[in-house]
């Protein structure tokens, strides 16, 4: 219901301070509430947790949909979003599978605490979508690591105009032409 309620609001924000910007403070703010959803036991402290992620969501959704249409090349925004979205399903399949066993051998803790930590951190000398990019992810001993960017996933292309989340656009054209 907030989502509903604040995303055309979240889409303002997004416009002022910029797609990429508005999707890291998200990520930042997101991932403590879902751990916290595997070591909170009050159902009704989960729900109010809930609401204030659908509050975070309204700023991470039309963030991420901005920086996938403005970095797509002109006339394929909408084929950059069908990419986005099938890449979201993918995901959440694999989440699906993994989940179960997850949470059997582990708990509910452990599950969330690997959803919240799992997530892959990218952070940038000056800003995200415009230079330098380094990938960094954790595992096992939760600590960050550099993850090696294949130059062909980094390069850019003279005739585009830079522009705001131009390097994450860049990653979908990219993946979507290696598959």
């Amino acid at each position: 219901v907030p989502f509903a309620l604040l995303a055309s609001t979240g889409g303002r924000i997004v416009d002022r301070i910029g797609a990429v910007r508005s999707a890291v403070i998200t990520a930042l703010l997101v991932s403590p509430l879902v751990f916290s959803y595997g070591v909170i036991g009050s159902p009704l402290v989960i729900v109010l947790l809930s609401g204030v992620e659908g509050v975070v969501q309204a700023l991470g959704i039309p963030a991420v949909q901005a920086a996938v249409a403005g970095s797509a090349p002109e006339g394929r925004a909408g084929a950059a979003q069908g990419l986005a979205g099938a890449g979201n399903l993918a995901m959440g399949a694999a989440t699906a599978f993994a989940a179960g066993p997850l949470y059997a051998g582990l708990g509910s803790g452990w599950l969330f605490a690997i959803a919240a930590v799992g997530t892959l951190v990218v952070t940038g000398r000056n800003t995200p979508q415009f230079g330098y990019l380094k990938v960094q992810g954790a595992q096992d001993g939760n600590q960050l690591a550099d993850i090696a960017v294949p130059a062909q996933y980094v390069t850019v292309d003279p005739a585009k105009a830079v522009k705001e989340a131009f390097n994450v656009g860049q990653l979908y054209t990219r993946f979507a032409a290696s598959i």
